[in-house]
């Protein structure tokens, strides 16, 4: 949904490590430019919780979320 925050679970076997990235912006229309490249960049993503063989995963709205499992 692009207006609400949502929470995901996951069941997945995981013997790594996670991590995450997440593209976002205040609003939909952001976007980036010649003129204004960084308006919207990759940051870090902390918004996961990872318990034996789930990963329980907090999606901010306007976002995309990359989780790396190794």
């Amino acid at each position: 949904h692009p207006e609400k925050a949502h929470e995901i679970t996951l069941e997945i076997a995981i013997d790594g490590k996670v991590s995450g990235q997440i593209l976002t912006s205040d609003k939909l229309q952001d976007y980036n430019s010649f003129d204004n490249p960084d308006n919207i960049i990759p940051t870090e993503f902390k918004g996961f919780k990872k318990k034996r063989n789930t990963i329980t995963v907090k999606l901010p709205a306007f976002s995309v979320v990359v989780l790396n499992i190794k």
